[in-house]
């Protein structure tokens, strides 16, 4: 298992537990000021964020060894 990032690690389990606390809610909420649909794509992109940033800071500590 991946500590922060990436598929299974932390940020991964997080973003799902707290996913999985709010959806029912933000689907039965008359009163929300986004459509369900915007609220799966925030999600969406969360997930997206947490596997792709482990590669992003890799790149970044790379780049600052290089001297770029």
């Amino acid at each position: 298992m991946s500590v922060v990032g990436g598929p299974g690690g932390w940020l991964e389990q997080e973003i799902e537990r707290l996913y999985q606390q709010v959806h029912l809610a933000a689907i039965a909420d008359p009163n929300k000021p986004y459509s369900y649909a915007e609220f799966e794509q925030s999600f969406s992109g969360l997930r997206y964020f947490a596997f792709e940033r482990p590669q992003i800071i890799i790149s970044q500590i790379a780049a600052a060894r290089a001297g770029l």
